[in-house]
């Protein structure tokens, strides 16, 4: 059986760096606009929004001490990939931390991002439970070989968010909650369940 190779070539080049992405943001909000089709008012509240949290963890996000040093010594060539949009939450919390994860060894680990609406056949192969949800990372071989996806939340978050929706809660509900617990996660779930998989590549 041939590896799957969704992602391709021409993905790669299309797509953005983290700078690149965010000066995008910020060229779409100069026009009213932002990514996707949906320019409504609520929307671009999010993503003016969403701007101030990545401009957050830019200055806050730390790498935790041992996957730090794992990081360092990462010797096998790979893409994180995310598919994202600038109005959506969730990636305003994480896509600054996959950037200082590749930060810590860019030669090794590049991180490069898609936009999800703009890409359908990239995200249709990558579906949680069958919606669209965002961000999605994938993590790809030097030749482009999926070899493990993550995402939309951290683990601990997505066990919250059903319990809250067992209660029956909408998201509206929750919203604030979940930028709560980001704040005071401080990262550290997404850094070791990414730890975890970047260990299972080289075990």
């Amino acid at each position: 059986m041939n590896p799957q190779k969704i992602i391709t070539q021409t993905h790669i080049q299309k797509a953005y760096n983290y700078s690149s992405y965010r000066n995008l943001i910020d060229e779409l909000l100069k026009q009213n606009k932002t990514t996707g089709l949906n320019h409504s008012e609520e929307y671009l509240n999010y993503t003016h929004l969403n701007v101030q949290r990545m401009n957050r963890w830019d200055k806050s996000c730390e790498i935790y001490p041992e996957f730090y040093e794992f990081l360092k010594s990462y010797s096998k060539k790979i893409y994180m990939i995310v598919l994202t949009e600038a109005w959506c939450g969730d990636t305003a919390n994480l896509v600054p931390v996959f950037e200082k994860i590749h930060l810590v060894n860019p030669e090794k680990i590049s991180f490069l991002l898609l936009l999800r609406d703009e890409n359908p056949d990239v995200m249709d192969d990558n579906l949680t439970n069958g919606s669209r949800s965002i961000p999605k990372l994938i993590f790809l071989s030097e030749n482009l070989e999926k070899l493990a996806t993550w995402g939309p939340r951290p683990t601990p978050l997505t066990q919250q968010i059903q319990e809250w929706k067992s209660q029956g809660q909408t998201y509206k509900d929750f919203a604030d909650k979940v930028q709560l617990w980001y704040a005071k996660d401080k990262s550290l779930s997404t850094q070791k369940e990414i730890y975890e998989i970047l260990k299972s590549f080289v075990s």
